[in-house]
């Protein structure tokens, strides 16, 4: 059995190390501490290889390479861990078996570690050894594994693993270092236990996975645990987890893009899956037909909820987490960057006793985030509140909240038939999906209830049509339908590494002269630290705000003809989606590329 040492202040990427050769049949012990580093290898005991970090605040790579080649280790092979290429730039005299940037893919460290062991010769294992006494243990060097947040990495890309919040809430008593002996003994008996966990979920025998997969403590918990925290740290809406034929990739969405932020090995898909199952209270022996659930995380500053969907697939089960942020703080200031009329035509409805205002706009494009800002702004003591939600989505006090089952019968149609006899003034539905709730949610506007839900459509004026085919009358729409706020989300550059570009051709093909005439300067990302190489930090909606006010327009909706109403709308001070996309790349705040997919979609 090949012995290694691993040298890196940064404890996530040391359990990653050495959980990914421990997986490989190898023994690992792992320095987290730079102060030890030199102490520890005045008295060198075997090892076979070393993987040392060069970029460590107490000590660096170059250091710990001339102690081992000073010392008596000059055969043993090294491989440098390194943060850009400039680095390994310095140290081409090195003699050292490899360089590998961080973030690193395991399998490629995997394959680095196994070349190296190939150019030493064999050699007699050494003699076993009793266990260490607990005085002994305590001395040997340590892993510092915590469930508290920390700072996200540079990149989130593949091979970097970081726990930032606690899947099981927060812990009773604060975070134990674990030693490294210990370690040791949980990775052995975990890759024991977990090599026969996929033939005994196969099996259908539930229990003994649950107890292999359900232990806190484990590698495989923590690595899931920390792959889930860490998409809600960097703000991450969905979480991708996909079998492929070689590997198992992680995919996280950020602002609405999908990038990889890990590549596993595709034999941990079934245990991952089985992990995840668990902790959704679903049935870990079945994998042949989808199924639904939701787990919760407790932050330091707020809570997640994710809710996680299966899906039998070529490779295994795909898995796709939802992470739902329950604690948005002052929801009141969330509309921050509409214009004097349109914030005056929102105020002047939530005021009103009675219709129903839509929000409309594609999946993500933050429609709830928009109705809530109104609830938090109607959510006085005088009146009585209810939303009808699958699931609710933020948690709002002082207002009565209902998250439907359909398994268990309690619909939305159901809930809306009933709530209505509990005297409400407002009324929350989360989507008009089908001709029964709309109608329910429409009658129930016009006989002196004040209703929000969302719809799904591509423009402010195709909400009419969208009715319409759903069912509803004209004359229901004219009569309840008070206002309609389209919108989209489109990412903004960061501030720190934006560069100013011309616009190139084929853009201003797709723009009209007017448009082209408010633009001047047009920014595009390059990606820096701050933004983690991505070139964008958050989003921000541009809307359409339609208020269905004046009689020119209820008789337009009257006949249904979607091109008028938007003329008309217009004509009384609505400003389209296009030109608020385009008045952000004006600005220098988005990016040509990402306010075309607001013109495409418009």
């Amino acid at each position: 059995m090949a012995r290694i040492l691993t040298i890196d202040d940064d404890p996530n990427v040391a359990l990653v190390i050495k959980w990914t050769l421990e997986q490989e049949g190898m023994k690992v012990t792992s320095i987290t501490n730079g102060r030890n580093v030199l102490t520890y290898l005045n008295n060198p005991p075997g090892f076979d290889l070393v993987i040392v970090d060069f970029e460590m605040p107490e000590i660096n790579g170059f250091q710990v390479l001339s102690k081992i080649r000073q010392g008596g280790w000059t055969k043993i092979p090294v491989i440098m861990l390194t943060g850009t290429k400039k680095e390994i730039q310095g140290l081409v005299e090195l003699e050292v078996s490899a360089y590998l940037i961080k973030p690193f893919d395991i399998d490629a460290l995997a394959a680095a570690v196994k070349a190296a062991l190939a150019k030493v010769p064999p050699k007699e294992p050494p003699p076993s050894k009793e266990p260490p006494s607990a005085k002994e243990a305590s001395n040997q060097p340590f892993i510092s594994v915590t469930t508290s947040p920390v700072t996200p990495p540079d990149v989130p890309d593949a091979g970097k693993i970081v726990l930032v919040a606690s899947t099981k809430g927060v812990p009773k008593e604060p975070p134990q270092q674990i030693s490294a002996v210990k370690m040791e003994a949980d990775l052995k008996q975990l890759i024991t236990e977990a090599g026969n966990a996929a033939d005994v979920i196969e099996s259908g025998n539930g229990d003994f996975s649950k107890s292999i997969l359900a232990k806190e403590n484990s590698p495989l918990v923590i690595m899931v645990d920390r792959i889930v925290a860490e998409a809600a740290q960097l703000g991450a809406s969905d979480v991708h987890i996909e079998p492929q034929e070689t590997e198992l990739v992680v995919r996280m969405r950020v602002d609405g893009v999908l990038k990889v932020a890990h590549r596993l090995p595709v034999r941990l898909s079934a245990k991952i899956a089985a992990r995840l199952k668990i902790m959704a209270n679903l049935d870990i022996s079945e994998h042949r037909l989808p199924q639904d659930g939701r787990f919760q995380i407790r932050g330091s500053t707020a809570n997640t909820e994710c809710r996680m969907s299966t899906l039998p697939s070529l490779y295994g089960e795909k898995l796709v987490l939802r992470l739902l942020a329950q604690d948005k703080g002052n929801l009141s200031t969330a509309i921050v960057d509409m214009s004097v009329r349109d914030k005056l035509c929102i105020d002047t409805i939530l005021s009103a006793p009675q219709g129903i205002v839509l929000a409309t706009g594609p999946t993500g494009s933050g429609k709830t985030t928009t109705l809530y800002t109104m609830l938090s702004k109607l959510n006085t003591e005088d009146r009585n509140i209810v939303t009808v939600e699958d699931p609710v989505e933020y948690k709002l006090p002082g207002i009565t909240q209902v998250s439907v089952n359909t398994d268990a019968g309690l619909t939305f149609e159901r809930v809306l038939r009933s709530l209505l006899r509990q005297d409400p003034n407002v009324i929350l539905v989360g989507e008009m999906r089908d001709l029964e709730t709309a109608e329910i949610g429409m009658r129930a506007a016009v006989t002196g209830h004040l209703v929000l839900s969302t719809l799904h459509t591509n423009s402010a004026a195709a909400t009419v049509t969208r009715l319409i085919n759903i069912g509803i009358k004209p004359y229901l729409i004219a009569a309840g339908l008070k206002l309609v706020i389209g919108q989209r989300l489109v990412r903004l550059l960061c501030p720190d590494c934006k560069r100013a570009t011309p616009l190139v051709s084929r853009e201003s093909a797709l723009l009209t002269a007017e448009e082209r005439g408010l633009i001047g300067k047009v920014y595009r990302s390059v990606g820096c630290k701050k933004c983690h190489n991505t070139g964008f930090v958050g989003r921000r909606p541009v809307y359409e705000v339609m208020n269905l006010d004046s009689s020119e327009l209820r008789k337009l909706v009257l006949t249904g003809d979607e091109d008028g109403i938007f003329r008309q709308a217009v004509a009384e001070g609505m400003t389209p989606m296009r030109r608020g996309a385009i008045d952000l790349v004006a600005a220098g705040l988005s990016a040509p590329e990402d306010a075309f997919k607001v013109l495409f979609s418009h």
